[in-house]
């Protein structure tokens, strides 16, 4: 029996000092009443970008830019040049027996980082307060943080 894939973008956002990355609590088993990265499905009308881009508008209203690495080219999407940052990493996450998430993750900065309320679905994590995320979860937040190091 083959496995299912869902192809999902993941974005997560540094605060404007970069020392935080906003969170998402997961209201869908099996990461329920955890923390993740703000996720979704990968519109088929849009490229991957432009669904990460239309999420974090959608999930916060918050103003970001993606961020790049050297080991991110630029990609040139159509004859225009127009050029976005791919994925900086790509992480799969298995569901259940049958189903694996493909999530494209991305990198970007808020301009401003308005207070969450503790409890919220939205909340800011360093890589001391993670606890309440999934370890893959924490593994990455770690690991860009340690990129953007101040």
């Amino acid at each position: 029996m083959s496995r299912k894939r869902i192809h999902r973008v993941a974005v997560y956002l540094l605060d404007n000092e970069r020392r935080r990355m906003l969170l998402c609590r997961s209201e869908t088993s099996p990461f329920k009443g955890l923390y993740m990265p703000l996720t979704q499905e990968i519109n088929q009308f849009e490229t991957p970008v432009e669904t990460a881009r239309n999420l974090v508008r959608e999930k916060t209203s918050l103003n970001f830019k993606f961020i790049g690495y050297e080991s991110s080219m630029p990609v040139v999407l159509d004859e225009q040049s127009v050029k976005i940052y791919p994925p900086i990493h790509i992480q799969v996450t298995r569901v259940d027996e049958q189903t694996d998430c493909v999530d494209y993750v991305y990198l970007g900065q808020v301009n401003a980082a308005p207070e969450f309320r503790q409890s919220g679905p939205l909340c800011w994590f360093n890589q001391s307060n993670a606890k309440k995320a999934p370890n893959h979860v924490k593994n990455l937040v770690n690991y860009l943080l340690s990129l953007v190091a101040p």
